[in-house]
C-alpha cells in the first residue's frame, strides 16, 4: 500500500511439511546413512520494505527480512542429520539526483546466515557467516541516449564457527564502470571492474557487448567477458562440506545470440556460448567436498520459441551442453557433474471464459554424479499439470499436479525427489 508520502510492502509466512525420506540408505556414498524416515521442514519468515520520495525523482527505501527455520535430513554423526537456521537481511538506499544528467545511488546493508546443527537431538556443530557491504554509484548521462556509470563498493565477511579457522574475516574493496551507448541500430556495453579482497589479492574483469536491430524484428548480439569469483565462507568453511584449501574462480566467456520479436506469429532466439574457466569450484560427490577443478569449458546452443496455436499459448526452450574436465588429471575429458547435455521444457496454457489451464513438460538428459564419471544418473522427464478459476475479481481457486507419472527420479545420486503431489491454493486479491 501507499500513502502521500510513503509506500510500504509488508509479507508473512509459514511453511510446514512432513516431508519424505530424503536420501536412499547407503553408507559408502549419498548422505552415507541408512535413515528410511520422512525428513521434513518448517520456516516461518517475514519481511518489510518502505520506501519515499525526494524531490521529482529521488527515493529512499528501507529493507528487512528475517527467516528461521528447522530442516530434517539423513546424516551421520559428522554432518548431523537437522537443522535450525536463520537468516536475516537489514538494507538501506537512496537515489539523489544531482542534476538533469547526474545522480548519485547509495546502498548498504548487513546480511546474517546462522546455522545449529544436530544429531538425533544432540548439539553438533554450529556455523553463522555476516556480511556488511555499501556502495556508492554515480550515473551520468552523456548524449541522448548514452550512460556512464562509476562506482565503488565495499564488502566485509566474518565467520564463527565450531571449528576454528585460521582467516574468519575479510574486507573486499571494489572499483567498477560501465558505459551504456547508443549510435542508431547498434546498441554498445562496455564494462569495467577491480577487486581487491584481502584475503585473495586483486583481481579485474570486464565485458564488450555489441547489439544491433533490424526494423524487420531482428537482433544479433555478440559478447565477451571475463569473471572473477572467490570463494564465499560458506564454501570454505562450512561443517563437513567447506573446503578451506580453496582458490579463486577466473572465467572468459564468448556468446553470439540471434532473437526475431515475432515475425510469422512466431517469436523465437538461438544463443551459442563458450566459458572457459579455471580452478572452477564445484562439488564433488566422492570427497563429500567442495574443490577446485583445475580448467574447465562449458560450450552450449540455447534454443527458446514461442507462438499461439488453436488459442494455446505455446512455449519451449531447449538447451544443447557439453561441459567437459579439461585439466590434467585421470578425468580430463569427463563432463562436470550433474550437468546434462540435453534438457527440454515445453509450456502450453489456454484460457476459456474465467478458467486457465495447462501443463508443462521437462526432459533432462543423462549425467554424472562425480568427477571419474563412474556415477551414471539416468535421463528422466516429468508432466505437471494447472488450472485456475477466477471465482470473481477478488478470488481464486488453483490446483496443481506435480510428477503426474509418478516418476522417480534423481537430480544428485542417491538423493530422492518428490513423488507425484497435489497442492491446492486460495487467492484473495482486495
Amino acid at each position: 500500500g501507499s500513502t502521500r508520502s510513503l509506500w510500504y510492502n509488508l509479507n508473512l509466512t509459514h511453511e510446514n511439511s512432513a516431508g519424505f525420506d530424503a536420501c536412499q540408505a547407503n553408507l559408502a556414498a549419498g548422505c552415507f546413512a541408512d535413515d528410511p524416515d520422512d525428513d521434513g521442514f518448517d520456516n516461518t519468515s517475514g519481511a518489510v520494505r518502505i520506501g519515499s520520495g525526494i524531490g521529482s525523482s529521488g527515493e529512499w527505501n528501507l529493507h528487512f527480512l528475517r527467516a528461521k527455520g528447522t530442516t530434517e535430513f539423513d546424516g551421520s554423526v559428522f554432518s548431523g542429520n537437522s537443522s535450525d537456521n536463520i537468516q536475516q537481511v537489514f538494507g538501506a538506499g537512496m537515489q539523489l539526483p544531482v542534476s538533469d544528467a547526474l545522480s548519485l545511488n547509495l546502498k548498504a546493508g548487513q546480511s546474517r546466515d546462522e546455522s545449529d546443527n544436530f544429531f538425533g537431538g544432540a548439539a553438533n556443530s554450529f556455523f553463522k557467516t555476516e556480511k556488511q557491504n555499501a556502495s556508492v554509484q554515480a550515473d551520468l548521462g552523456l548524449r541522448q541516449f548514452d550512460l556512464l556509470t562509476l562506482g565503488i563498493d565495499y564488502e566485509k565477511d566474518s565467520v564463527d564457527s565450531s571449528t576454528a579457522y585460521t582467516v574468519s574475516s575479510r574486507e573486499n574493496k571494489g572499483i567498477f564502470a560501465q558505459y551504456l551507448a547508443n549510435f542508431g541500430s547498434v546498441d554498445l556495453e562496455l564494462s569495467l571492474r577491480t577487486d581487491d579482497n584481502e584475503q585473495f589479492g586483486n583481481h579485474s574483469s570486464g565485458g564488450l557487448t555489441l547489439s544491433h536491430t533490424h526494423r524487420n524484428g531482428w537482433r544479433v548480439t555478440a559478447a565477451a567477458g571475463t569473471a572473477y569469483k572467490a570463494p564465499t565462507f560458506n564454501d570454505l568453511y562450512f561443517p563437513s562440506f567447506g573446503n578451506s584449501n580453496l582458490d579463486p574462480e577466473e572465467s572468459v566467456s564468448y556468446e553470439l545470440s540471434v532473437t526475431n520479436s515475432g515475425a510469422g506469429g512466431i517469436r523465437w532466439s538461438a544463443n551459442v556460448f563458450q566459458t572457459e574457466i579455471t580452478e572452477l569450484i564445484a562439488f564433488d560427490s566422492e570427497t563429500f567436498a567442495i574443490g577446485n577443478i583445475e580448467k574447465a569449458k562449458i560450450r552450449g546452443l540455447e534454443l527458446e520459441a514461442s507462438t499461439k496455436i488453436a488459442s494455446w499459448n505455446i512455449r519451449s526452450n531447449a538447451t544443447l551442453l557439453d561441459a567437459l574436465n579439461d585439466d590434467e588429471t585421470a578425468n580430463n575429458g569427463n563432463l562436470l557433474p550433474r550437468r546434462a547435455k540435453q534438457t527440454l521444457r515445453v509450456d502450453l496454457d489456454r484460457t476459456v471464459g474465467k478458467l486457465n489451464f495447462g501443463g508443462s513438460f521437462i526432459a533432462v538428459g543423462k549425467r554424472f554424479d562425480n568427477l571419474a564419471n563412474s556415477r551414471q544418473m539416468g535421463g528422466y522427464s516429468t508432466l505437471d499439470l494447472r488450472t485456475e478459476y477466477h471465482v470473481n475479481d477478488h478470488w481464486s481457486v488453483q490446483a496443481r499436479i506435480g510428477n503426474v507419472f509418478d516418476k522417480d527420479y534423481e537430480t544428485s545420486k542417491f538423493y530422492n525427489q518428490a513423488q507425484r503431489n497435489l497442492f491446492f491454493t486460495l487467492n484473495f486479491h482486495p
